[in-house]
């Protein structure tokens, strides 16, 4: 089974020894952005179907007040300023062969209605049992 791992691969190092232990592909994200030659070394090295953009993407407004969508990086904590589609061009020219995107803000939509959804159901339970 194909094995595609990412997190913490900060170094062409650290994407060997994933490799030798036996992952076909390694995703890199924040390391990638703060040092975008890693992902010509990594693709160098091991071919550029061993070579993956992890992209953490958030839709964030503009100064100018238009949203855009913005790479962030640190486990999607901090943003770069960097956009996402001139990123992911730079990356594939840099050696990566796809990107797994995550969504943020989707992500975070679905927590905000997850949340409320269980607050309703605790009021619920609420008049039900105690009657509040």
């Amino acid at each position: 089974m194909p094995l595609t791992v990412g997190g913490g691969i900060r170094t062409l190092e650290d994407a060997t020894a994933l490799i030798q232990a036996g992952a076909e592909k390694v995703s890199l994200n924040s390391a990638a952005v703060q040092n975008p030659e890693l992902l010509a070394e990594v693709a160098r090295k091991f071919g550029r179907c061993a070579t993956v953009l992890g992209l953490d993407a958030n839709r964030v407004r503009g100064a100018d007040g238009v949203e855009i969508w913005e790479v962030f990086i640190n486990g999607g904590r901090v943003g770069t300023g960097v956009r996402v589609m001139e990123w992911a061009k730079k990356a594939e020219a840099l050696g990566a062969a796809r990107a797994e995107v995550l969504a943020l803000q989707t992500l975070l939509e679905h927590e905000r209605a997850a949340a409320e959804e269980r607050r309703l159901a605790t009021e619920d339970v609420r008049r039900q049992f105690v009657g509040e």
